[in-house]
């Protein structure tokens, strides 16, 4: 967060009032849901004190749902509307948790993401208060990837909810973001190209990567041989970043690879988007940023990342031990818990482990090197960073593709990411 509590709330207010001229996609989409919204003012007021919970201990949306719904009985609000703030209040991290860190092609992720609510109207409420939330966290804060999760979130959601009464001529469902993808790229590839690398993915792929990064890996996958790794970097918006696109085979241990070349070339991974097409090809995309805080990556470190990449991706050999003094460390506030937390019932396909921690040196490559010692792959994942906190997000599973269901395994498997989450390298 950029502002202060009583700063994000305005902030959030303000962007309300000015959806229709909002700068990221889906502008008149959400102008549209806001015009039908019931209640505006019920929906204005859970805006204004989502975060009022904010600084007492304990949860903060526990404790906003209770302080709103004292603060709405005495403006004497109706029973109804005190009940639909208390909710919004209680619930406004669901959406946003749920888009960012959950595989939206799943249909079990939809099914119990609607199980939340009772109507159209409350989804509806829950996206806005969400879309502007998030934006309100900083200037940069909204990305178009953010942007679009969650309004395939909203999209799956509300027709899942509405089924066959869903209205198909609605402007907010007119095209599905796949038919669109498809579409416009086929105008640049071969059909038939487009459409085979898109159905070996999650319908998702289409929306959080984006239109310009399926461009790069259809570029890509278009001359992969099926065993010469293929990487090329793209400028990010940071100039102290870069992207970095890869094709390749998918093995046990690609992902600690990558984030040990990462490492040992003095680089940090801000952001990773991992997908494993149907065929068993990767495309990557790794936001890296310089460990050693310089403001620009000039070529030839680029060219070294990418040699190394190449030796170790191509070799079956073991990856070396890295040394995690390299480069500069983030301090993160010691009193944020470390949390290593694993799911069997969020995902139909998957084994689903969520990490939130402070954000070091060497945390991914750690992580990573667990997994594969435990003979784990990653099928698809969701890194993020925010600030000095990271939340790394791995949809896995055994060598033959099923879910990791002996207990045994997944206590020690939790105790081993925990016990590498404690470690602290630079001592």
């Amino acid at each position: 967060h950029r502002f202060t509590v009583d700063e994000h709330s305005f902030l959030c207010l303000y962007h309300l009032d000015n959806l229709a001229t909002d700068t990221v996609s889906h502008a008149k989409e959400r102008e549209q849901i806001w015009r039908q919204i019931q209640k505006k003012d019920v929906l204005r007021l859970a805006i204004l004190f989502h975060d009022i919970g904010k600084g007492r201990n304990g949860d903060h949306s526990i404790l906003g749902a209770r302080l709103i719904e004292t603060i709405a009985q005495r403006l004497r609000y109706e029973e109804s509307d005190i009940n639909q703030m208390v909710f919004l209040v209680l619930n406004h991290l669901l959406m946003s948790h749920t888009a960012q860190h959950r595989d939206l092609a799943d249909p079990q992720v939809t099914a119990d993401f609607v199980d939340t609510f009772e109507s159209a109207e409350q989804i509806n409420m829950m996206y806005l208060l969400t879309f502007v939330d998030m934006h309100s966290v900083s200037p940069e804060a909204m990305t178009e990837w953010k942007n679009n999760l969650l309004w395939q979130l909203y999209t799956t959601a509300r027709e899942f909810l509405l089924g066959d009464s869903f209205d198909a001529e609605d402007p907010c469902r007119a095209m599905s973001p796949t038919e669109q993808t498809c579409q416009e790229l086929c105008a640049e590839f071969e059909p038939e190209l487009v459409q085979s690398h898109l159905a070996k993915l999650p319908r998702s792929y289409s929306l959080y990567q984006g239109l310009n990064t399926i461009r790069q890996h259809l570029e890509m996958v278009r001359i992969f041989d099926g065993e010469t790794p293929l990487i090329r970097f793209y400028p990010h918006v940071d100039p102290a970043c870069r992207d970095m696109v890869m094709v390749y085979k998918d093995k046990i241990g690609l992902f600690n690879t990558i984030c040990t070349s990462v490492l040992l070339e003095n680089f940090n991974i801000e952001e990773a988007r991992l997908n494993t097409r149907a065929d068993g090809i990767v495309a990557n995309n790794i936001v890296i940023r310089d460990a050693l805080g310089q403001t620009d990556i000039p070529e030839s470190r680029q060219s070294l990342l990418k040699e190394r990449l190449n030796r170790l991706l191509i070799s079956d050999a073991p990856p070396p031990p890295v040394p995690k003094s390299i480069g500069r460390s983030k301090i993160g506030r010691i009193s944020f818990e470390n949390h290593a937390k694993i799911f069997n019932d969020s995902s139909a396909r998957f084994t689903v482990i969520v990490v939130r921690c402070v954000d070091r040196r060497g945390l991914l490559q750690d992580l990573t090197s667990v997994l594969t010692e435990k003979n784990i792959n990653i099928h698809f994942a969701r890194i993020i960073t925010e600030g000095n906190r990271v939340t790394d997000v791995f949809y896995v599973a055994d060598p033959q593709g099923n879910k990791i269901t002996d207990q045994d395994t997944l206590i020690q498997l939790q105790q081993n990411l925990l016990g590498m989450l404690s470690l602290n390298h630079n001592e």
